[in-house]
């Protein structure tokens, strides 16, 4: 009969606890905060063209945000194709949906975002603080 041999880390003596640590996670940011820090960074980089002030930048990026935070809800939707169709087919079909949906609720949120941005804008200039 073979003696089992048993591996084991040098640094960990047998019969000791294994201690992970886990003070050194790096959290990652959300895909919103990642999206947000994008959207921020041109939102920014626009303003500056026009020279506005630093207060009224940090304003119209407060509002924004709060903004976008409503406009990055998720949507959903179930669709069932109306007609007998094999199970890949209706897969197929409700996955071209979902896409094409998907991408007309991006194009049109960005447009409202956008147009929000420059309302805002408009306030902060019939404010007079620019």
């Amino acid at each position: 009969m073979k003696k089992k041999t048993e591996t084991r880390s040098k640094s960990v003596p047998r019969g000791s606890d294994v201690v992970i640590r886990m003070d050194k996670v790096t959290d990652f940011p959300t895909r919103a905060a990642r999206e947000w820090f994008v959207i921020e960074r041109e939102i920014k980089a626009h303003l500056a063209q026009f020279n506005v002030p630093p207060a009224v930048e940090k304003r119209l990026i407060v509002t924004m945000k709060a903004f976008y935070a409503v406009m990055d809800e998720s949507l959903g939707f179930k669709f069932d194709v109306p007609f007998p169709v094999d199970p890949e087919q209706a897969e197929a079909l409700t996955s071209t949906m979902r896409m094409a949906f998907a991408e007309s609720i991006h194009e049109f949120t960005n447009k409202l975002y956008f147009e929000r941005l420059l309302r805002e804008i408009d306030v902060c200039k019939e404010l007079g603080l620019f």
